[in-house]
């Protein structure tokens, strides 16, 4: 058996160890989806967002932050967040913005 479905079964058996353990055997993108973070903006940035009017485009200023949960990863590139301030869907470009 392979140190991963050991990792999977004791955390299937141990529920109180699963925090501890699943993040031991999922893939990054798997590991951050669903999870609250800070985006920091590295430099100047336009982000499109969805919003409840529709569609519109914020600029976030270099430092400049916004917190949100990870809903998808669309590619090595960019992902869509939901804003937790607002609940706005938005496209973030990851080499634009520190993840904390």
């Amino acid at each position: 058996m392979s140190l991963r479905k050991e990792i999977i079964r004791l955390a299937h058996s141990n529920p109180e160890l699963r925090e501890h353990l699943l993040p031991l055997v999922t893939t990054d993108k798997t590991a951050m989806r669903g999870m609250t973070h800070e985006f920091i903006a590295k430099k100047t940035v336009s982000v499109p967002t969805i919003t409840k009017y529709g569609f519109e485009v914020f600029y976030f200023k270099q430092g400049e932050n916004t917190v949100g949960t990870i809903q998808h990863h669309i590619s090595n590139e960019y992902l869509i967040v939901k804003g937790d301030a607002h609940k706005d869907y938005m496209i973030i470009e990851k080499s634009a913005f520190e993840i904390i």
